[in-house]
């Protein structure tokens, strides 16, 4: 029977926007954070292989050379027009050094058998992941299935990042009622009582049960000045590992990141009068075309029937409903052909320069005070 959750090259490409990667160069914040948890673990890397896994167009894999001082990185992507692009990247950034990146066209479940593939001797499995609030988009699931792939009883690849924390708050910003579900910047001075935890995971040893069926956190809401709140705001942190407190957080306090955070709106303002507490479950769904899609689901206590939102955040939707906690699989409106995606000279030269910036000047900016990289 076949996973619906699973995803093929069309699902890659319903959803692929060259834009995005160009947005991910942007933000300093993310390639920082993994150049400064590649150089907390150089001594115990240099030398050694890693695995970069949905490579992208290779910034991981150049920041790991770079940083870490790898011996061999094996990148992994799945779309050959992207495929395409990542020795121009490692050329420009890495120069006589890009040789010691392999490009790995294909899943890590299609690769894994292929001639000069690491196995079992990958000391690091390096990879960004992560879409709206960490888990949409599904993509942790081939990573903790590749993890398990790599792991001997004698060796097994660190994760980086290592630690994933998901946080949700109350909130009522200015114009609420209008403001769709989805990313989007809420400023700290709208957000109501204290952060709640509702995943804390260790990325080395964490199941994909850990992940997605967690059973509901509750907490009690925290409302306004009238004491109700406009809805839920959504981040989440990464730890490099328990042993280094190098983090990136996405939350309201922290500088903007591409992420942003995700807002949840309630159908109308809830307080303490309306509900006694939450509860907050976190599930993945299928979707007709595209990525698996992350559903946020909000049941709240009161005396009499149980208040249910589900916040579908890959489309933005919520739905608001009363007395069940069944999730329907989606119906994705969003379907195009089976195209390659095409980059635009002005797009791919725009690309490079920022690649270059990532690597030669945004991680030295903040690893300058501890002296030279090289």
């Amino acid at each position: 029977m076949t996973d619906p959750l699973e995803v093929s090259r069309e699902d890659l490409r319903a959803v692929y926007d060259p834009e995005m990667h160009l947005m991910m160069l942007r933000d300093s914040s993310r390639h920082r954070f993994y150049a400064r948890c590649l150089l907390e673990h150089r001594t115990e890397l240099e030398g050694k292989v890693a695995v970069d896994l949905g490579a992208g167009i290779g910034i991981l894999s150049a920041l790991a050379v770079r940083f870490g001082r790898l011996k061999e990185v094996h990148a992994v992507e799945a779309l050959p027009e992207v495929c395409r692009i990542i020795p121009r990247v490692l050329q420009r950034t890495l120069e006589e050094e890009s040789a010691k990146v392999t490009v790995h066209c294909g899943f890590a479940e299609e690769v894994c058998d292929r001639p000069g593939w690491p196995g079992s001797g990958a000391a690091l499995i390096v990879s960004e992941w992560l879409g709206i609030m960490a888990l949409n988009e599904g993509m942790a699931r081939p990573l903790l299935r590749c993890r398990d792939s790599l792991c001997r009883a004698s060796c097994r690849p660190r994760m980086l990042p290592g630690l994933l924390r998901i946080w949700v708050q109350a909130a009522s910003p200015p114009g609420a009622k209008a403001m769709k579900c989805g990313p989007r910047a809420i400023p700290e001075e709208y957000l109501h009582g204290n952060p709640h935890l509702l995943l804390d995971l260790d990325l080395n040893t964490c199941s994909i049960e850990d992940l997605f069926e967690s059973p509901p956190k509750r907490f009690q809401l925290s409302g306004g000045s009238d004491g109700s709140a406009s809805g839920l705001v959504g981040w989440f942190d990464l730890q490099c590992c328990r042993e280094h407190e190098v983090i990136l957080s996405t939350s309201p306090s922290a500088p903007t990141t591409h992420w942003l955070q995700c807002w949840m709106p309630f159908q109308t303002p809830l307080g303490s009068a309306q509900v006694k507490a939450l509860h907050v479950k976190i599930q993945l769904v299928p979707q007709s075309t595209g990525l698996p899609e992350l559903c946020v689901l909000v049941t709240g206590e009161s005396k009499s029937d149980s208040h249910l939102a589900r916040f579908f955040l890959d489309r933005g939707l919520a739905s608001y409903e009363t007395g069940t906690n069944e999730t329907k699989p989606s119906k994705r409106r969003r379907r195009r052909r089976d195209i390659e995606a095409v980059y635009f000279p002005s797009d791919l030269q725009e690309l490079l320069t920022l690649a270059e910036t990532a690597v030669n000047e945004g991680a030295r900016t903040l690893l300058g005070a501890e002296g030279e990289v090289g």
